[in-house]
């Protein structure tokens, strides 16, 4: 070491450093301060979640107030949803997504415009890890430098980009189909989890009613509710819509908000036109009680960003562009299309890289403003 230049001393140092990421993620109990930090150094590929040191600290109502003084009563809300890189092989082809182009994948910038908003909140509607698979040789090995379940790649994916966010805003976590059991539960479990599991993975995490002033805010994991009609389970599922109805309908506020990670009321594009999705989820919601008090629905999972709304229920806004690889819509939304899955209309705000505004408006309504990588406003809309 003594033979090396204090420059090649200085950048060998910077290299080692491993990252502290800290984040306030905001439950039905409260705000919860976690912590992580890498305690062990091994070769990317081989860092687990063992190698992490993970702390966490309930914060009480008066360092609530005092660290996040909007909180009770947020003003500005930021929603992202699918922030991943996608980079993935499979029987049915590949997908390689360029993770060191910020074009190709923006969610740094994204991160930046959101932040000029100064959000009193944030929400993320799911789907952090998409680095899965990428065999040697492929051309995905020159777009990330590690991929798998492990630590690294939910470093990269989600902490490094997102820590400039996490440091001063709290965040609500929506488990997404990506942190499923036969996917990246792993990370979510060690980090983002609100519950202790008491099992190596579940499948579904207990909902969490958070309010904040005029607003309930309905946490609902639908990860592991299958995106083909099934209709298995119809029982289990509606009792949980019921269950979640029976403490809403005792709270006196003017919006509840159902956020989910796979939408009621979505548009996929099928062939040269158009399906819903998902029938599963949406067959259980509209046979709960719970039907009639969600006023309206965030999802997302369909990667683009639109508003839905159906002919009888609520508004469904999917936001799910602020990251991964786009969905491709080719053939334009007719009304008899609509009309066939039981909507009203719907608004395909834009088919590019974005985030979600909310903005709260004098009579307690909220305003939703959708906006690109760079934070230009696109499309926006009162929500009732």
């Amino acid at each position: 070491m003594n033979n090396l230049s204090p420059l090649i001393v200085l950048l060998l140092g910077l290299i080692s450093k491993t990252h502290a990421y800290e984040w306030n993620q905001l439950t039905e109990n409260g705000v919860v301060y976690k912590t992580a930090i890498q305690k062990n150094h091994k070769p990317d590929n081989q860092l687990t979640f063992s190698d992490l040191d993970i702390t966490e600290k309930k914060l009480t109502s008066s360092e609530t107030n005092k660290k996040f003084p909007a909180l009770n009563s947020p003003n500005t809300i930021v929603i992202l949803g699918d922030t991943g890189c996608r980079i993935k092989e499979g029987k049915f082809g590949s997908e390689y997504q360029d993770c060191n182009d910020t074009n190709a994948w923006p969610l740094v910038k994204i991160v930046e415009a959101a932040g000029r908003e100064k959000p009193d909140l944030l929400i993320h509607l799911g789907d952090y890890h998409y680095r899965e698979q990428c065999k040697p040789g492929s051309p995905c090995a020159k777009m990330t430098p590690v991929v798998g379940y492990g630590w690294k790649p939910w470093e990269l994916d989600f902490f490094l980009p997102m820590q400039k966010l996490l440091e001063k805003t709290p965040i609500i976590i929506t488990r997404g189909n990506h942190e499923e059991c036969s996917r990246a539960y792993l990370g979510y479990k060690a980090l983002l989890a609100s519950y202790a599991w008491d099992k190596e993975c579940i499948d579904y995490e207990a909902p969490q009613i958070i309010i904040l002033a005029n607003t309930a805010i309905i946490n609902f994991d639908s990860s592991s509710i299958s995106d083909i009609p099934l209709g298995s389970d119809e029982a289990i599922w509606v009792k949980r819509f019921d269950d979640i109805y029976e403490k809403v309908a005792k709270l006196k506020v003017k919006n509840v908000w159902l956020i989910t990670h796979k939408p009621l009321y979505g548009i996929v594009p099928f062939r040269f036109t158009f399906a819903p999705i998902n029938m599963n989820l949406r067959n259980f919601f509209e046979k709960s009680l719970l039907k009639d008090k969600v006023t309206e629905i965030f999802s997302g999972h369909i990667h683009t960003s639109m508003i839905v709304k159906s002919k009888k229920y609520a508004t469904q806004i999917v936001l799910g562009n602020s990251g991964t690889s786009l969905t491709d819509f080719k053939a334009p939304i007719t009304k008899s299309s609509l009309s066939s899955m039981g909507y009203e209309n719907a608004t395909l705000a834009d088919a590019g890289f974005g985030y979600a505004l909310l903005k709260k408006n004098s009579d307690e309504s909220w305003t939703i403003i959708f906006k690109d990588s760079n934070g230009k406003e696109k499309y926006q809309e009162k929500l009732r």
